[in-house]
């Protein structure tokens, strides 16, 4: 199993154009996730917008049963459709903006997979057929749930060198197009130099490509872009003018492009995974420093992407260890000076101001949290939260939430009532905490969830 995810990386103050969009894979996408545990979108996306992401790009399954039978079907295992809208649902209530974006899985069965660069399909007019008939569904999902994007033909585009295909291309973005709502954008994903040439041939047949969507998804060929990891800014430049020729003044969104965790790396299809389990975080860091750098230097130059989707690769397909398939464990990571994305907006005043209410009491929450393996917990940092907001219902109440770590000797005396969040078996009690509970529990509330009660 592959690891992908966001990388996400605060600057300050941020100047530049473009947007930063988190790619989610699969095994992600669901609450009742089978790969991880019962919250997994719950904390990645805790996660993402702590970072500063305001876009999400979901990459839910699509499996195909073969070129010879050229056909697609939705697999047994998957996230299901009420999954997508309750994202984003979530992802509009933090004020960001989602991307439905299905890719063709190698596996109908497992977890995870690999990505499919593109089908081969003895009958490619059925198979068109089949994928409109898929998409037809996500793209239902798309309008009902009013999604910013939805990006299609990852996969596909290849086929558009053969002039005969082009009718049933143009008939199947406009179904595509005619089932979305006002307030979705369509894109048509490109990945690697075939498909780009593929597309160039289908416009020079004057493939009317600018009526059927809203802009391009570029996938680039990591031998071609990024050799060795490292990002290739001339090759870059290249592209991007090139694709300007193609489809003058046509938005291009930069995608999938993978930020590998590890030292020695290797391209499967249109992407960078690792050798082995050894992570190296440093290499991350350095090859996301490098990227960045390198995109702030061409929208300088005028060679503007809107949005860049970035993931990263810390893993084989099937990693043993469970933390590995948690995304958010680097420690390269946890400075915010480090971080490329503008800082989130902090919530200013308060329906009862202190100065107006000075008889307000206090409830303190302290919580676990661990960000570094093999041990990587947010169960307790999420459901701080949520209980926060339970007990910011009443009016006479201010409400803390303390980090465990940050517990200091005396702090209890000037709570009113303590919830304590033990979720992790490793957190270990600070001195005096227990022995100050213990006294306050006589004249105080005193509630302790989980594990570890003395």
């Amino acid at each position: 199993m592959k690891t992908l995810f966001a990388l996400s990386l605060f600057i300050i103050s941020s100047a530049h154009a473009f947007v930063w969009e988190a790619g989610l894979r699969e095994m992600f996408l669901t609450d009742q996730s089978y790969t991880f545990n019962s919250d997994s979108s719950s904390r990645i996306r805790r996660e993402l917008f702590d970072r500063g992401y305001k876009r999400i790009a979901l990459q839910p399954r699509v499996s195909y049963q073969g070129d010879e039978k050229s056909l697609f079907f939705l697999p047994r295992v998957k996230s299901s459709f009420s999954d997508l809208g309750v994202m984003n649902t979530r992802v509009s209530q933090a004020d960001g903006k989602m991307t439905l974006k299905p890719i063709i899985y190698t596996s109908p069965d497992l977890g995870e997979a690999r990505p499919i660069e593109r089908i081969r399909p003895l009958k490619p007019e059925l198979a068109l057929t089949s994928y409109g008939q898929i998409f037809s569904q996500y793209s239902q999902v798309a309008r009902t749930n009013e999604v910013h994007r939805l990006t299609v033909g990852s996969g596909l585009v290849h086929l558009m060198a053969q002039k005969s295909l082009l009718p049933r291309f143009e008939i199947l973005l406009k179904g595509i197009r005619k089932s979305l709502g006002p307030k979705t954008e369509l894109l048509l994903e490109v990945v690697g130099e075939e498909d780009f040439n593929a597309l160039a041939s289908a416009l020079s047949h004057d493939f009317p490509l600018a009526a059927l969507v809203d802009g391009l998804s570029v996938v680039l060929d990591p031998d071609l872009y990024f050799p060795k990891g490292q990002v290739d800014i001339e090759a870059i430049k290249r592209i991007r003018l090139e694709l300007e020729l193609m489809v003058p003044g046509m938005p291009i969104h930069l995608a999938r492009v993978v930020m590998a965790g590890c030292g020695e790396l290797y391209v499967a299809g249109a992407e960078f995974y690792c050798k082995n389990s050894d992570y190296d975080s440093r290499a991350q860091l350095s090859r996301f420093t490098d990227f960045k750098k390198a995109m702030l230097s061409l929208e300088k130059e005028g060679h503007i992407f809107k949005t860049i989707e970035v993931m990263e690769s810390n893993t084989e397909f099937e990693p043993m260890k469970p933390d590995r398939r948690y995304p958010f464990y680097n420690p390269q990571f946890n400075d915010p000076l480090q971080y490329e994305l503008p800082k989130p907006p902090q919530t200013v005043g308060r329906a009862y101001p202190v100065e107006a209410n000075p008889d307000l009491k206090n409830a303190c929450i302290y919580y676990d949290k661990n960000d570094l393996p093999p041990t990587v917990d947010r169960v307790g940092d999420i459901h701080s939260v949520m209980l926060q907001s339970v007990l910011g219902s009443f009016k006479n109440w201010r409400v803390s939430r303390n980090r465990l770590k940050t517990f200091a000797t005396g702090q209890i005396a000037g709570c009113d009532a303590v919830f304590y969040l033990a979720t992790n078996f490793s957190q270990e009690l600070p001195t005096g905490f227990t022995e100050e509970l213990a006294v306050a529990s006589k004249t105080i509330p005193v509630v302790w969830f989980n594990y570890k009660f003395p």
